[in-house]
């Protein structure tokens, strides 16, 4: 039999099999014991996310803490892969992951995440409208400055967009044709290519694409066949929603989400070693004004 052990003494090679060592039990022990928040308190227990909730309290805090948001903010969701069982498992078949845990996000130019919340099943909403509750929680303190907010055809509506000017902050996004107090002649407008069909109301709300900020002036882009004219918009929708992609790409980078039967870990694991670690990144950068890559760290 042949045995092997590597400078640090830790790895066993016998017989051309590798056997666990005391530092991989001791890992595997840590791993056993990990937990998050207290299961005695009693504060906890009608929270779904009870063994969860004090580490993303503490998270979010932090990252709110050291970092104040541009005047642009987008909104969007996450899928946690997950097959357990779980009550608010969700299953959304245009996704390529399709079992999972989702989380909402609202991040910030350069793809910092400022707030996220966890989805703990439509029994859980409060009342009103669910995607707008998401948007005032995950918006709660940044209001009343200004700040103008982007988001996709399942939050908007011009219901939203209303109460939000109310609250000084704009929408831009994406509009689902059949949402309530759209109006028809917008909706139902046949349009031929590159023309531009807007209506305003006395609000300043301005549909299909629904934004509180702009007009239907239109703005010059390059592409690959040359310049074009597109509206003013959805170039700055498209320039936000980037936002979240740029988060997603920076945390692929450092990818560790493995498979476990426990859905908070994986939870943790990914807000910890995914967007915890992108925050940092990002916020090193700010303060160094060093150009580390992710890879780099």
């Amino acid at each position: 039999m042949v045995v092997e052990t590597n400078r640090y003494g830790n790895t066993e090679y016998r017989n051309g099999k590798i056997f666990r060592s005391a530092v991989m039990d001791g890992f595997e022990l840590l791993l056993a014991t990990w937990h998050f928040s207290d299961n005695d308190d009693p504060s906890l227990e009608n929270d779904r996310l009870r063994k969860l909730s004090p580490l993303i309290r503490n998270l979010v805090q932090k990252y709110q803490d050291v970092y104040i948001p541009d005047q642009k903010l987008c909104i969007d969701e996450t899928i946690v892969p997950f097959r357990g069982r779980l009550r608010f498992r969700q299953y959304m078949k245009n996704k390529k992951l399709k079992f999972g845990i989702k989380a909402y996000k609202l991040c910030c130019d350069g793809g910092y995440m400022y707030n996220l919340q966890v989805y703990c099943g439509s029994d859980c909403v409060q009342g009103g409208q669910a995607s707008a509750n998401v948007v005032f929680s995950l918006m709660a303190g940044l209001f009343s400055s200004g700040r103008q907010l982007y988001t996709d055809n399942y939050y908007t509506s011009v219901s939203l967009a209303t109460e939000l000017l109310d609250k000084t902050t704009h929408l831009i996004g994406t509009l689902t044709s059949n949402r309530k107090y759209n109006p028809k002649e917008v909706v139902q407008k046949k349009l031929k290519a590159k023309e531009v069909f807007a209506q305003e109301n006395e609000a300043g709300i301005v549909v299909l694409m629904l934004s509180t900020v702009h007009k239907d002036d239109l703005k010059q882009v390059k592409q690959r066949g040359g310049k074009t004219d597109k509206p003013e918009v959805v170039v700055d929708y498209n320039q936000a929603k980037t936002f979240i992609d740029i988060l997603d790409q920076i945390k692929s980078y450092s990818h560790c989400l493995l498979r476990g039967t426990k859905w908070y870990r994986k939870l943790a694991i990914k807000f910890l070693l995914g967007s915890e670690v992108v925050n940092a990144h990002l916020v090193y950068k700010e303060v160094t004004n060093d150009k580390i890559s992710m890879t780099e760290v």
